[in-house]
């Protein structure tokens, strides 16, 4: 597991204070996902002076949905890597009735 892996869950948890401390600090999940989403998906690199409009079109596309989904980590961030009871109540079952 590398560093940035270690990482996730305490960055996902502060992210989540920030959020919560939104009437005081006018951060909301779409002002912080808008700020750090370019940091967890950097967007490709563009030669300078070759810019074309689709390519600026596109890389608008590419960070509104890059930010969607840094919003969806910070909202459901807490439920990464946790299996559901349900779940895991069929694998005990199964693990049962195969040993």
């Amino acid at each position: 597991m590398g560093c940035c892996a270690c990482a996730q869950p305490e960055l996902l948890y502060f992210l989540v204070k920030v959020v919560e401390e939104e009437a005081a600090n006018r951060m909301s999940i779409g002002n912080v996902a808008m700020i750090i989403a370019p940091n967890l998906f950097p967007p490709p690199r563009l030669k300078k002076g070759n810019l074309k409009q689709n390519d600026i079109a596109a890389e608008v596309t590419v960070a509104a949905m890059s930010s969607k989904v840094t919003q969806l980590l910070i909202k459901y961030g807490n439920f990464l890597g946790t299996v559901p009871p349900e779940l895991l109540a069929q694998a005990r079952l199964q693990n049962r009735r195969s040993s």
